[in-house]
Formats: C-alpha cells, structure tokens, sequence
C-alpha cells in the first residue's frame, strides 16, 4: 500500500464557491469519520490526478490541511471520486480519516489470472465481478486481490468463495456470488443443438424401427377372426309337414 501526500486548503461550504474553484484549477472535497466534524477543503486538480495515477484509488493519502488546526495532517483514504458527465474532470472527492490499528472497509479490485483450459477448448471467460468488498488495518489494503483460472474447465465456474485473499483481509461479500465463468462460444453452443437434434432424430428412428419389428405380418391363409363374423344361415326343405 503506498503513502502520499497531499497539500489542501479549508474552503467555505456552497456550490457557488464550488464553481469558483473549479474555475480556478481545484477541486473541492469534503473531510470526514473518526468522530469529527466535516471539514470542506479545496484540493489542487493535478496534484489529486497525481495521486490517483501514482498510488491509485486504495491509498493511503496523508492529507496537510491549511486552516484546520485539528486536521493540520491527517491519515485519510479517498472514499469517493466523482467526474463530470463526460468522465474527465474531477467535480468532488470524498477524503475519509483513517487510524492505522482500527480495521476499515474498502472496495479493490477483483484481477483474472492464470490461463483456462475451457478457453483454450474455444470457450469464452466471462467475469462476473471486477470488485470485492474488503475489511481490514489501512496499512494492510492491497492494490487488488487475484482469482485464479488455471483449473477452470468448459462449463464451471469460480465463486467469490474461491478466492484466497492477502493475510488479514477479510471478503466481506456473500462467498457464493458466482466471480467467473467459461461458457460455450456461440459457434460451438450452435455445433452442440445440431449434434443434439441429430441425435434425437437417430433415436426416434432407430424407435419406429423396433415398434415395426415386433408387429410381424399375418401369415397367407390364416382365419379370419370370429368377432364379427356372420352366422352360418340354416337351410330348410321348404316342405309342410
């Protein structure tokens, strides 16, 4: 987990003074947790692209406030970064006080590694979670955790329970949320229904084969027989006594 630092100013609350400092190159934020009182602070633009560049979203940032006795510096993670509507400027970040022997939640990274044997046979990986929900001492975050695929065949599939996290990391999502999977391309899935018809094609007619053997022919000469057959008419003389 890396360490940095970041100057900042204390700013007057309101979006008006918000636009005027975005104008000028900065970016408000908000100061906030270990039972103080918020404390809204202008930061440099490019400093906190820096930052965000060099030591990413997990950390730690030692933040040196100009104008808030209490806060002059403090251990702080950027709990939230939101961008404009085109996702390129930095509009407001979120600064959350941290204590190094007390455990935090945060959100990392969830990396793929390792080759499948199901992709190599044509199938397709698709991730099912990019990001976990951790809790641990801020000094332990890691940049990402990995989930290995080496072993993962054509049709199976990994959980979040099958992830094996750093020492002192704690997931804290539900362990049977499916993490990855490899399913049949299109392609091969359309290979396969053919296969399957003509397999139950094959079967239906090797059926009416064996319905047609066990009824054998009447044989040439046979009787017809009695239900339904007339009775024989009885002759008379057709003299009078």
């Amino acid at each position: 987990m890396k360490r940095m630092i970041l100057d900042a100013e204390v700013r007057e609350p309101g979006p008006s003074r918000a636009r005027a400092g975005r104008r000028e190159g900065k970016v408000p934020a908000v100061v906030y947790g270990a039972d103080k009182e918020n404390v809204a602070v202008f930061v440099d633009n490019l400093t906190l692209r820096k930052v965000l560049r060099e030591g990413g979203a997990q950390a730690l940032i030692t933040l040196k406030v100009d104008g808030a006795p209490d806060d002059a510096e403090t251990l702080t993670i950027l709990k939230d970064v939101q961008y404009d509507a085109f996702g390129e400027e930095i509009t407001h970040t979120d600064f959350y006080r941290v204590t190094l022997g007390k455990p935090i939640n945060v959100t990392i990274p969830l990396h793929v590694v390792g080759e499948s044997p199901g992709v190599q046979e044509g199938g397709i990986l698709e991730h099912m979670v990019r990001e976990l929900h951790i809790s641990c001492l801020p000094k332990e975050i890691p940049d990402h955790v990995e989930i290995s695929v080496d072993t993962l065949e054509l049709n199976e599939n990994l959980t979040i329970g099958d992830v094996d996290p750093p020492p002192g990391v704690t997931i804290l999502d539900d362990s049977s949320t499916l993490a990855v999977l490899v399913k049949p391309s299109r392609i091969a899935r359309l290979a396969e229904l053919e296969e399957e018809a003509a397999a139950a094609a094959a079967a239906a007619e090797a059926e009416e084969a064996e319905e047609g053997e066990e009824a054998p022919p009447a044989e040439e000469g046979e009787a017809p027989s009695e239900e339904g057959a007339k009775p024989a008419e009885e002759k008379t003389d057709g003299g009078s006594e």
